[in-house]
């Protein structure tokens, strides 16, 4: 019993710390695009091209390679002024999405169609607001213009790692219950 109660113990305390890591990653997150939207001065950009990247992923030996999959992004360039000044930038938008080749282990938030929409919406020409750095203005953010081609937004991430924080303090509750009550009980006398 004590070999299972400490299992859950360890497991408890790893879910304590991944639940720490989303959560600071989705504060983080939440912070920087409040950041960049409120305090990064807004123009408007001319999409200047947007496409999908991405590279292959092989797998195997070197005598007999095979492709294990493909990662997949969509790339832009948007053209702006800030303080008078030209300037062209590129960014990556929204999240990388990866494909096993030949298998499907889950159906993906993104798909490369969702992608092949967002630029037919943002064809050269097409106007999108852009904020950017004062520091750096070729540093640029479109700060949540592409939410849709995120698989999960910072809130997500915020309640994910709110909710694994909750499941592992609650197995860390109860295993430190169990545990005083080991300690603690009496062992039954046979008669």
């Amino acid at each position: 019993m004590t070999k299972w109660l400490q299992f859950v113990g360890a497991c408890s305390v790893f879910l304590l710390l991944i639940g720490a890591l989303f959560l600071l990653e989705g504060a983080w997150r939440s912070y920087r695009q409040y950041f960049e939207s409120t305090k990064w001065p807004a123009v408007e950009a001319r999409v200047v091209r947007c496409s999908i990247s991405g590279s292959w992923h092989s797998g195997g030996t070197p005598a007999s390679r095979n492709i294990a999959g493909e990662t997949l992004y969509v790339r832009c360039t948007l053209a702006y002024q800030s303080e008078g000044l030209k300037h062209e930038s590129t960014l990556n938008v929204g999240d990388t999405i990866f494909f096993l080749t030949g298998k499907k282990l889950f159906t993906p938030r993104i798909t490369a169609a969702a992608m092949h929409e967002w630029i037919a919406r943002h064809p050269p020409g097409s106007v999108l607001a852009v904020h950017y750095d004062p520091s750096d203005p070729n540093r640029i953010s479109i700060a949540g213009a592409d939410r849709e081609l995120r698989a999960y937004s910072p809130k997500d991430r915020l309640q994910l790692g709110i909710f694994v924080i909750t499941v592992g303090t609650v197995l860390l509750a109860v295993t430190t219950l169990a545990r005083k009550r080991l300690l603690t009980s009496v062992p039954i006398k046979w008669l």
